[in-house]
């Protein structure tokens, strides 16, 4: 009581008589309508997940595909379906060999398939896609068609080559910094040695009593060799505050003469 129904009728006169015609289109509005909202919900979780449907009948030119293909591939729905030429002229150059070995392969294995490939859109934009496909068969169990999904991945395939990045970048600085430290504890024994090593000739006088004017000359090296040890110290902390991103440049003139002649007496 109360509902509303809806029919389409059709009435005709004949003399003083009219005949009505009326077909019930309630049930079949109500299934329009259902299927509809499912349509209208399948088409946004395809938009959500940009994921979407095509199909290509063996022999055809052109694919029936669902509309968030349209907008992958950025393709105009109005112009019609798209032609297989079209759709592989976008595919990258360096996987388009693959797309159709692939595609190949699956009408005469009749298997299910799955690859990534690359498309360059008409504006240039490169896009990652992941495609999965199956095979359909007719009642003799020839291929008729192949049928699947593809989904845009760009950003997922992004986030993994910045995280492979990251990983790589890590590893390097990781291994730079093993390659410091062992470098620089080899520096740091340069110093330590010439300090112990005078100071225990001096301690032992191996050139007799400290009046010796030799030893003088070895108060110089452990001075210089302690300079330097310290300079040593100076670049392990300078490099610290280096990645705290606190460390200023003071330039100053470096006479390279002196610098050489400090080498070659410390060797």
């Amino acid at each position: 009581i109360g509902a509303i129904r809806i029919f389409d009728m059709r009435l005709r006169r004949l003399g003083e008589r009219i005949f009505v015609l009326a077909h019930d289109l309630t049930e079949a509005r109500a299934r329009e309508q259902k299927l509809a909202h499912h349509a209208a919900q399948l088409a946004e979780a395809e938009s959500i997940a940009h994921l979407g449907y095509w199909r290509w009948a063996v022999g055809s030119d052109c694919l029936v595909w669902s509309e968030e293909m349209y907008r992958i591939f950025e393709l105009d729905p109005a112009l019609g379906a798209p032609r297989t030429e079209d759709v592989i002229a976008q595919i990258a150059f360096r996987d388009r060999q693959r797309v159709v070995q692939a595609i190949e392969r699956a009408l005469f294995q009749t298997n299910a398939y799955q690859l990534d490939f690359q498309i360059r859109r008409v504006n240039g934009d490169v896009r990652y896609i992941r495609c999965e496909g199956r095979c359909e068969a007719d009642s003799a169990g020839d291929i008729v068609a192949l049928f699947g999904t593809m989904q845009d991945v760009t950003e997922r395939k992004v986030a993994e080559s910045e995280l492979i990045e990251a990983k790589n970048a890590a590893e390097r600085a990781y291994a730079s910094k093993s390659k410091f430290l062992a470098n620089m504890s080899h520096e740091l024994r340069t110093p330590l040695n010439a300090i112990i090593g005078f100071s225990e000739m001096i301690q032992r006088q191996l050139l007799g009593p400290l009046g010796n004017d030799r030893y003088l000359d070895y108060i110089d090296g452990i001075r210089a060799s302690g300079e330097h040890l310290l300079d040593l110290i100076s670049d392990i902390l300078d490099m610290s505050k280096i990645e705290a991103g606190k460390y200023t440049i003071d330039p100053e003139d470096v006479n390279m003469a002196k610098l050489v002649r400090l080498a070659v007496n410390m060797v």
